[in-house]
């Protein structure tokens, strides 16, 4: 049996007031002699949470590009049935839109939003996204913190490069618009790597 824990009475040394943790992570040295870690450390891998460590999911709320003063909040937006019976992508009036099942921010996968070059009806969120630059900082902001993201490439394609809006392993964020102006027949592709 062990000695009483000096101070404490009814306790010995191998008790721990943390319920079965011990109260110190390593050895422990005590009048010029090191003590051994106690056995029961490490716990076993069941005993240790699964939970809690990782980045939490969360949707993005706002967009910042401050190279172009794009400064707007963020909504999700699906696909939905056109007049002609087709499927198509739903757009997001005077804000950016966040393609449903598509990454979120801080985590592997291609996060897309699109916005409007201009539209009467729906504003021109990204009337200045043909501006951007390699190197310029993406900003998507959730509820809990900002994640800055850093172009890596900006090209036109047309309509049926869906290639661009599939997931992806690494994280970026992908921003898409119709250009040109006026006209809408092909796609900008600002595509940004997580920081």
């Amino acid at each position: 049996m062990a000695p009483p824990t000096p101070g404490v009475p009814g306790r010995t040394g191998t008790e721990s007031p943390l319920g079965g943790v011990p109260p110190v992570l390593g050895p422990v040295v005590e009048q010029n002699r090191v003590l051994p870690v106690p056995r029961q450390w490490p716990p076993s891998p069941r005993a240790l949470p699964t939970r809690g460590f990782g980045v939490r999911e969360q949707p993005p709320e706002r967009l910042l590009v401050p190279a172009i003063a794009v400064d707007a909040r963020v909504m999700p937006i699906g696909v939905r049935v056109d007049k002609q019976g087709q499927l198509v992508w739903e757009t997001a009036p005077f804000a950016v839109g966040h393609h449903q099942g598509t990454g979120v921010p801080g985590l592997p996968g291609n996060l897309v939003l699109s916005g409007h070059i201009s539209s009467p009806s729906e504003g021109d969120v990204f009337r200045r996204l043909p501006d951007v630059t390699v190197g310029d900082g993406i900003v998507v902001v959730t509820s809990e913190r900002h994640w800055l993201y850093l172009v890596t490439a900006t090209l036109v394609v047309t309509p049926d490069a869906v290639q661009y809006i599939e997931p992806t392993l690494d994280p970026v964020a992908t921003l898409i618009m119709c250009v040109p102006d006026g006209v809408y027949s092909d796609r900008l592709i600002v595509r940004a790597a997580l920081v």
